[in-house]
């Protein structure tokens, strides 16, 4: 029995993220051990190569930085959040390889959350920052080439709008991968849903929070209709808080 005004915690997980862009990521390296024995079960990062802060800025390579968590720990499960598998700075054939390639060293270990990026990694980077219509469609068509090259038993072509890939992943993971979407609104929420299991979200405080979570429910709602098989599944929602204080 809980007690009164307490919160059943049965089922939920608890992830963190150390924060490269605002921390150094040697002294980030030897934090996950601590973050993983305080019972968190995700350590995730972000893909940044720009900080938000000049005063407090750092900068690590994503993959590089995944690798050695996953090295300095033994059982949380590590991954990008997010990676923008765009085909800008990465492209979706070059994610799913080095996924993978984590995925086989450290096997049900590793996770992966893609999505539509941010101009002060991509843009500043590459001069490149398509409008938000077109980062929607790299991202889904990413994720479906992602999938592919995960999963196809032999050579594949791939002719899209935005890639033409012919590949063949020879060494695949023994495990499944998680793919997460991240989402901001309905459109994504709609996009991941159809294409994910699971869905990312970001909650704004206050206000603002409520009525995202009336847009979110929105756009969960809608999946069924369009998955066609399989109709009715409802994704898995990982739900990101953002604590007063820290």
């Amino acid at each position: 029995m809980r007690g009164e005004g307490s919160i059943d915690l049965a089922g939920v997980s608890f992830g963190i993220s150390p924060e490269c862009l605002c921390h150094d990521v040697r002294d980030n390296v030897k934090r996950v051990r601590d973050l993983e024995q305080a019972g968190f079960d995700y350590i995730w990062e972000g893909d940044h190569t720009l900080p938000w802060q000049h005063s407090s800025g750092h900068s690590s390579g994503i993959f590089t930085t995944l690798a050695a968590f996953l090295a300095n720990t033994d059982r949380a499960t590590v991954g990008g959040m997010v990676i923008p598998a765009l085909g800008i700075r990465h492209h979706p054939i070059d994610v799913a390889i080095e996924v993978a390639t984590q995925a086989l060293l450290y096997p049900g270990r590793v996770a992966l959350c893609v999505g539509t990026g941010e101009a002060m990694n991509e843009k500043t980077t590459t001069g490149m920052w398509p409008a938000l219509r077109e980062r929607i469609e790299r991202t889904v068509e990413g994720i479906e080439l992602i999938k592919k090259a995960w999963s196809s038993t032999d050579y594949f072509e791939h002719n899209g709008k935005h890639y033409k890939s012919f590949f063949y992943l020879y060494t695949k993971p023994v495990e499944p991968i998680p793919l997460l979407c991240a989402s901001q609104g309905p459109i994504m929420a709609r996009n991941a849903g159809r294409y994910n299991p699971r869905v990312r979200g970001r909650r704004p405080r206050g206000r603002q929070g409520s009525q995202h979570d009336d847009e979110m429910r929105l756009g969960l709602e809608l999946i069924p209709s369009q998955r066609g098989k399989g109709a009715g599944r409802r994704p898995r929602v990982w739900r990101i808080a953002h604590p007063r204080g820290l």
